[in-house]
């Protein structure tokens, strides 16, 4: 009877043991962010797609390795787990350490220092992401603004990294983008406008942001409006013709 109580405490200690580790085999590294879309594998070769991270959608770094793929290319891949608890694999190259927000328009630099060349100015708005940070400066990711690339570029101050502004940095960013692409009268089109027009009455950076696109649109009617109304009075100004 000893013999057999004995057995069961050294398989529940195996059994307890087992748990652990595999909690511990899914502790979280880090918090990683995504740069922009990122496609998510349930595969090493990055075939079977999984998911879809949204830009600067959050996920737990489990690992990261170099991996050869089918092509006898090296790979470095990020073993990471969704909110949902699912995991998968992406390239390192597609997440970032922290999503900032430009708050005023700020130079970036080719090196952490003033004194190195300034290769472009982010205007206010733009969404960044920290890849390392060094003596008070970020090197940041932002991705094409206009027609330049902003990648590995140093920045020092004029940025935040508040959540909230974070989210209302997407919600702007997503909206002028569908308005841009979009023809008036469409669903995608009126969706965005009035995501515009809702955070319109923030009193954050973007809402002052959102009334100034708002005023744009606006704008860019009141010349046909003053045109046609013209063209309709045209007659009562000149009775005799």
């Amino acid at each position: 009877m000893r013999n057999l109580i004995v057995l069961f405490a050294i398989a529940a200690v195996i059994v307890t043991g087992c748990k652990k580790g595999d909690k511990q085999k899914e502790e979280s590294l880090a918090k990683k962010y995504a740069k922009f879309q990122v496609l998510v594998y349930k595969d090493k070769n990055l075939k079977e797609r999984l998911a879809v991270l949204s830009k600067a959608e959050s996920v737990d770094l489990l690992g990261e390795e170099k991996f050869i793929n089918e092509k006898k290319m090296q790979v470095e891949l990020s073993n990471i787990k969704l909110s949902d608890d699912s995991t998968g694999y992406t390239l390192s190259a597609s997440l970032a350490d922290k999503p900032i927000v430009f708050t005023e328009d700020a130079k970036v630099h080719d090196r952490n220092n003033i004194g190195s060349r300034v290769s472009a100015t982010v205007p206010k708005g733009t969404i960044a992401f920290i890849i390392e940070e060094k003596g008070g400066w970020v090197k940041i990711y932002a991705g094409k603004i206009g027609d330049q690339w902003i990648a590995d570029k140093w920045a020092k101050g004029g940025f935040n990294s508040d959540e909230n502004l974070i989210l209302d940095a997407k919600t702007y960013e997503e909206a002028a983008t569908a308005l841009k692409k979009g023809s008036e009268g469409k669903k995608e089109y009126d969706e965005a406008l009035n995501k515009l027009k809702e955070l319109s009455k923030s009193s954050t950076l973007f809402g002052n942001l959102a009334k100034e696109k708002l005023d744009e649109i606006e704008g860019k009617k009141t010349p046909q409006t003053e045109e046609k109304q013209q063209d309709r009075q045209a007659p009562e100004e000149n009775p005799g013709n």
